[in-house]
């Protein structure tokens, strides 16, 4: 199967996968992803070595994944999977952090000019975003808890690198 990108976090847990393959070994892969198979082994064969060696056995997420499958001709299909893990970040960046930081899982008021230096302190901190591998992809695992994003913001505030704008 030709892999077009990969995620592992630190724990050699798969974040996100892309790869085409053949009808039936992409019915087997949407299997082993989705629960429907015990005892799965699941390696990445590296013919590129651009793959680091801690990304070619990873292991399966608990929480699950949504697979996307789409055929295409001769008899191959692209298979999208994507960790319904708590802080799995699709495309780590500014976007995908504005996402996270205003989804369910987080009660603190964040405004969207505050992005940048949140994701700055946030990558300058190594406990939270897991450290792993990514190939052709930025999918990113946030570890950042609800009470360490409140004391983030609280501090930028009092330290007045964060500003709430005024409305005259």
């Amino acid at each position: 199967m030709p892999l077009h990108a990969l995620a592992v976090d630190g724990n050699a847990k798969l974040l996100a996968l892309s790869v085409v393959a053949h009808h039936t070994q992409a019915k087997a892969l949407h299997a082993a992803l989705t629960g429907n198979m015990d005892n799965v082994t699941f390696e990445v064969v590296n013919t590129t070595d651009e793959i680091p060696y801690r990304a070619t056995s990873p292991s399966l997420m608990d929480d699950g994944y949504k697979v996307r499958m789409h055929r295409l001709p001769y008899d191959q299909v692209h298979v999208v999977a994507l960790s319904e893990a708590d802080g799995v970040v699709p495309a780590w960046g500014e976007d995908g952090l504005w996402r996270e930081l205003t989804s369910e899982r987080y009660t603190t008021p964040v405004l969207r000019s505050w992005i940048p230096w949140l994701k700055q302190r946030i990558e300058e901190d190594d406990t939270l975003l897991s450290p792993g591998v990514q190939w052709q992809c930025a999918t990113r695992l946030l570890t950042l808890e609800q009470g360490r994003l409140d004391e983030m913001v609280s501090w930028g505030l009092n330290d007045h690198c964060l500003r709430i704008a005024r409305i005259t």
